[in-house]
Order: C-alpha cells, then sequence, then structure tokens
C-alpha cells in the first residue's frame, strides 16, 4: 500500500466510519496476505472500500465504508456485490458482516440496511472489538450466496 492509498483510505473512514482505524492498523491488514482490500471510485474520485478475507468457509467482510455524500449511490451495494462474487467464485457461497455493536444504531445503523441486503443477524460475539477505552460485542450478519436446490427425482 502506498502513501497515497493510505491517505485516501483514512480518508475515506474518517468521514465514513463512526470507528475510523488509524494508520498503523491499516497498515497491519494492508499485509496480511489473504485479506482484500477493494476501493470504488465516484467521477475519478476514491469515495468507498470493503476490506474483506476469504476463507473456504465464508468471505468475511471486516469493514464496509463510504463517504456520506455518496451513500445515496449504489457504492457501498457495489462493494458488497465483489465480496459476493468473491464468496461465489471461491465456492463457500457465505459471506459474513462482523459488525460492532456501536454500528447498529446510531448515525451509522448499518443492521436495518444489511438486512434489506438480504442479510440475517446469526450470531453475536462477546468483546470482539476493542474501542474508545470499551469492549464492543459483534454482531455477524450473514447471506448465502445461491441458493440450494433439491430435486426429487
Amino acid at each position: 500500500m502506498t502513501d497515497t492509498d493510505a491517505i485516501y483510505l483514512l480518508d475515506i473512514d474518517l468521514k465514513g466510519s463512526e470507528i475510523p482505524l488509524g494508520i498503523e492498523e491499516w497498515q497491519i491488514i494492508a499485509n496480511l496476505s489473504n485479506w482484500v482490500i477493494f476501493v470504488a471510485d465516484w467521477m475519478g474520485e476514491p469515495t468507498g472500500f470493503i476490506v474483506f478475507d476469504s476463507t473456504p468457509q465464508a468471505v468475511e467482510v471486516h469493514k464496509l465504508s463510504c463517504k456520506p455524500i455518496e451513500r445515496s449511490s449504489t457504492i457501498l451495494e457495489t462493494l458488497l456485490g465483489v465480496a459476493e462474487a468473491e464468496a461465489r467464485v471461491t465456492g463457500s457461497n457465505l459471506v459474513r458482516c462482523l459488525v460492532p455493536e456501536c454500528s447498529c444504531g446510531g448515525a451509522y445503523d448499518v443492521a436495518d440496511w444489511l438486512n434489506s441486503m438480504g442479510y440475517l443477524a446469526t450470531k453475536v460475539e462477546p468483546d470482539m472489538f476493542w474501542f474508545y477505552g470499551r469492549n464492543y460485542d459483534t454482531f455477524h450478519f450473514e447471506k448465502h450466496t445461491r441458493e440450494s436446490t433439491t430435486y426429487v427425482l
């Protein structure tokens, strides 16, 4: 990740996330070999990103953010579609979004939006995130990217 890339990610994260990451955290993520940072642009300007890792069991979305002015567009949906496509390509067919409890409700409520995108809350993991001097529970929202079909012969 270049310094310019880091600046764009920090800018998007600061403007679009309730809990932005610091430069040190972005450097750690950039060096994780199985993690993907995918950036979307709008009219040539980076405006959103998704961070996920892919395993045989699932694609786990760790961070999804977009500058507020672009939220009315389809940028977030498109970014989430990247993770869904990855799940189909790898054969896991499951996308799991890990959402801190502080992002469910308030100014950046993502629970209703994820539900509208076909994601269902499946699990609560206690004290998974540490932000601003306290622990936060994590909600798992999951979506199967391919519906299974049963054939009766």
